[in-house]
């Protein structure tokens, strides 16, 4: 063994990473915590010193045609971080190899000046050593350079047939496609009932929240005369917690060799789909009678009317509850300004601060922004930047996709009031789990992921419909209802 190929075993199968320095590599290889014991085929332990001594002569023929005569010992490395000043000669041993020159034993020792197209080379083989460059040397690169002015002809017109990356046979095919570490995720906007609704952790599946339904009563009993009682009265929110849960295999293959990652991926999904799921339970149109049996905030007030003997589609029946707006048609063009603004007029004074409506995209930007826009005060620089939270009335807007995204008779196609007051949304202590399988789908050669949460969402206080408006109980929410024809 010489010492080019001693050292080009401790680079790469050691990560020695020193010079070529007998001193440096000893202190190396004796390093007790390495536990190296380098012997040779008969079990001797080698000796670095009679592979250091070791030496060959080599010379070469420069670009220029002048004879450059090198001496080194074999396998070593001539100046190691030294300058790459033109004083400095070109004697790296794979350098001198890859260039294709004619090498002659026992020549003398000289180191001539450097001229500077062998420096560039130099320097372009350091870095094609490092893996930096298109070509393995420069002699390549000058060469591919050389063939590419060839056929251009004056530097802008093609003198043949080109290599194209547009067509996979002439090129394309080497080109790899870069597949980045980002995923775009267009998905519909969720979460908007984790913002608004009142939140609670309960420890098992179902829970009791007491609710106030009505007060005291104060009298003025006059003198020596008997105060009359009153009670207060309550209600119960009850929750009934529903497992919802999702499940996806992912191949072995994907989840090594993608470059995003895919569990992180997955995770954010099924977070996702939750949330979504949340909105739609919460939000779902009249027509709706209950998903996962729950009851949506629409559902309820339709209930409400259904209760008070009235029906859904018959007009007159919808003002039974006291927080529903009729608007002036069943088409949202008919919508007129005047009904979103009895909306809020509807609502008790307690519930004003923390109000917000909720609808669709489509509802903002079809019905409501331009109501907005044809009113008197809207100012150019919201008009031409926006706002950061789209205001209405002067009360938030959240849009769900969840919510009606195009007309249709007897519709409730905004809701607006305070939804802490009015919706609850409770999970399950610890009822919110992602866990993996390797067993499910082992024949497969996939993982398995599922997704569970276990949560409750329940509108405990949408007012009270009865057919004579002294009778009806207002409520935190109030909704905007088209006709039914």
């Amino acid at each position: 063994m010489n010492r080019k190929q001693f050292l080009e075993m401790l680079r790469k199968q050691h990560g020695y990473a020193g010079k070529a320095d007998l001193a440096e590599v000893k202190a190396f290889v004796n390093d007790p915590e390495n536990g190296f014991n380098f012997v040779d085929a008969k079990g001797k332990a080698l000796d670095l010193d009679a592979i250091w001594a070791k030496t060959v002569t080599v010379a070469i023929s420069a670009d220029n045609g002048e004879d450059v005569e090198v001496s080194q010992s074999e396998g070593s490395e001539v100046n190691p971080g030294a300058s790459n000043s033109s004083e400095q000669p070109p004697t790296h041993a794979a350098s001198l190899a890859s260039r294709g020159k004619s090498v002659g034993a026992n020549a003398g020792i000289h180191f001539p000046k450097v001229n500077y197209s062998l420096l560039k080379s130099k320097k372009y083989n350091q870095a094609a050593a490092r893996g930096e460059t298109a070509f393995s040397d420069a002699d390549i690169a000058a060469d591919f350079g050389t063939f590419v002015k060839k056929i251009f002809d004056g530097g802008n017109k093609l003198a043949g047939k080109a290599q194209t990356l547009g067509t996979t046979t002439a090129g394309g095919h080497t080109v790899p496609t870069e597949v980045f570490s980002d995923l775009i995720s267009n998905r519909a906007n969720v979460g908007v009932l984790r913002k608004l609704a009142k939140y609670y952790q309960i420890p098992r599946d179902k829970a009791n929240i007491p609710t106030r339904t009505g007060g005291l009563t104060v009298y003025a009993p006059g003198e020596a005369s008997a105060i009359t009682a009153s009670d207060m009265t309550f209600g119960v929110c009850a929750f009934d917690a529903a497992l919802m849960a999702t499940l996806t295999a992912v191949s072995v293959e994907l989840m090594h060799d993608s470059v995003l990652d895919i569990g992180a991926v997955i995770g954010d999904e099924i977070n996702h789909a939750f949330a979504a799921k949340e909105d739609e339970i919460a939000f779902a149109p009249v027509g709706t009678g209950t998903t996962f049996g729950m009851v949506s905030i629409p559902r309820a007030i339709y209930n409400q009317v259904v209760s008070a003997s009235g029906t859904w589609t018959t007009d007159a029946h919808k003002l039974y509850h006291p927080g529903v707006t009729i608007a002036a048609g069943n088409a949202w063009s008919e919508i007129t300004l005047a009904n979103l603004i009895s909306v809020p007029g509807k609502l008790p004074d307690y519930a004003h601060d923390g109000a917000a409506w909720v609808v669709s995209q489509a509802f903002w930007g079809q019905v409501m922004l331009p109501l907005a826009l044809t009113a008197a005060g809207t100012v150019a620089s919201e008009v031409i930047n926006g706002v950061k939270v789209p205001m209405f009335l002067g009360y938030p807007v959240f849009r769900t996709s969840k919510m009606p995204t195009a007309e249709a008779n007897s519709q409730i196609c905004a809701l607006f009031g305070n939804f802490s007051r009015t919706v609850g949304l409770a999970d399950v202590k610890e009822g919110m789990s992602i866990d993996i399988d390797y067993s499910l789908y082992f024949n497969l050669a996939a993982v398995a992921i599922r997704g569970m949460q276990r949560s409750s969402i329940v509108p405990f206080d949408v007012g009270t419909a009865n057919a004579t408006p002294a009778s009806q109980v207002a409520s935190p929410m109030c909704a905007l209802a088209t006709l039914n024809a």
